[in-house]
């Protein structure tokens, strides 16, 4: 906890700003970033290079269009383990060979795991689905639409 607030103190209105920017568009360049929050690129770049160093930045990603690759359906699979079958240690190792699988969250409620999958077809879908029956009852939902497909965290997330 007391870590937690040591880095609420680092993340001043600028922090924030820079935050923003770089979550809405992380190719901005140093000079860029500068003119937006009123500061020098080497400014910028000390700031940013704190918020790595501290974990807040833990990494820059490409947003893929996964419909245009031919993953045309999105779909969140729940995963209830057998209490007699494998651990939830083991399902989590045995899930990163799954490339389907974009994320994996362990989870409380009746569920162990939710999975959030892409796949190019309902029968692609159901043969992931079917490898993972072996470790547990799987709960399928198809993803028809996305209203908020990607969002970036404000400040306001934090006055709640």
């Amino acid at each position: 906890m007391m870590k937690f607030n040591l880095l609420q103190a680092e993340l001043d209105e600028i922090n924030w700003q820079l935050l923003w920017e770089l979550q809405e568009n992380a190719r901005q360049s140093f000079t860029q970033l500068a003119g937006k929050v009123g500061l020098t690129s080497q400014a910028v770049r000390q700031r940013i290079d704190l918020l790595e160093k501290h974990r807040i930045i833990v990494g820059y990603h490409a947003a893929v269009n996964t419909e245009m690759m031919g993953l045309s359906l999105t779909a969140f699979i729940r995963v209830t383990l057998r209490r007699e079958g494998h651990p939830q240690s083991q399902f989590a190792i045995v899930v990163k060979g799954f490339p389907e699988v974009l994320e994996c969250h362990k989870v409380t409620g009746e569920e162990s795991f939710i999975l959030k999958t892409v796949v190019m077809s309902r029968s692609h879908l159901d043969y992931l689905v079917e490898a993972l029956e072996s470790y547990g009852n799987c709960v399928t939902s198809v993803v028809l639409s996305s209203p908020i497909p990607r969002r970036s965290i404000s400040r306001d997330i934090l006055r709640g």
